[in-house]
């Protein structure tokens, strides 16, 4: 199961298409795992949780104009105070 916030990548992961084109076997490994049931995507973390034994978080670094780390997006993504 993979967790992404961005839909129209989610999309093409359970359309069996590769999100990020260039990375190398990764086409071929997303036909293989969606068909079979061994990979599926979604955009909520409620989904998923009941059937994950470990969480892997992946992260681009942002910085902002003055070259800092931005954080912002992370932190709107984990804040679970709004979730009930």
């Amino acid at each position: 199961m993979g967790v992404n916030t961005n839909g129209q990548i989610v999309r093409l992961i359970n359309a069996g298409f590769e999100p990020f084109p260039g990375e190398a076997g990764l086409q071929k490994l997303i036909r293989s795992m969606v068909p079979s049931g061994a990979l599926r995507a979604t955009t909520s973390y409620e989904d998923a949780a009941p059937d994950l034994d470990v969480v892997v978080v992946v992260v681009p670094r942002f910085v902002d104009g003055d070259n800092q780390p931005d954080f912002g997006w992370m932190d709107s993504v984990t804040d679970l105070s709004d979730r009930t």
